[in-house]
């Protein structure tokens, strides 16, 4: 689960921090004067831009949570994630990446490999997530794919099956 507290709270630079922002900062401008020197005005230009903008804080929103977005029922910022925390992560990130690229996608949970196939609906998309030799399959719904808690809901209804059919299946 997504831990709000640590999210929301105000992280101060210290200052080992201080310099890696000012690094972002400036690589991040230089990319931004590359773009406006190479690439027509517009709105692509623009939205180029704004996704430099968005790549920087991000990147320094994850150098103030020390990279912890995550953070388990039983952690505390500080404490290391669990594989499942990790793997749930990482599986929200594909949901994202299925429904960017349009095509299915290979995932390896643990030592079980799951496949993952989105059905093109963008109001609420639906995921196809099969198993195992025998295909069993089941379809999941993600609210928002451009909310993370909504996509980690999802992925944690996923692992939950995929860890319920592999028990099953010993």
């Amino acid at each position: 689960m997504i831990n709000v507290d640590h999210i929301f709270s105000y992280h101060s630079p210290t200052p080992e921090k201080i310099p890696v922002y000012n690094e972002l900062r400036e690589g991040a401008r230089a990319f931004a004067e590359l773009i406006v020197r190479l690439v027509p005005e517009g709105a692509d230009q623009e939205a180029a831009i704004r996704k430099v903008r968005e790549a920087v804080m991000t990147a320094n929103a994850a150098v103030a949570l020390d990279g912890r977005l995550w953070v388990g029922d039983n952690d505390s910022p500080g404490e290391e994630d669990t594989a499942e925390d990790r793997d749930v992560v990482l599986l929200a990130g594909a949901l994202l990446d299925v429904v960017r690229s349009g095509s299915a996608w290979t995932f390896l949970l643990g030592r079980t490999t799951i496949r993952l196939r989105f059905d093109g609906r963008l109001v609420r998309p639906r995921f196809m997530v099969t198993v195992g030799e025998r295909e069993r399959g089941a379809l999941f719904l993600c609210d928002n794919i451009n909310i993370l808690d909504a996509r980690l809901q999802t992925a944690l209804g996923i692992i939950e099956w995929v860890e319920k059919i592999t028990k099953e299946s010993v």
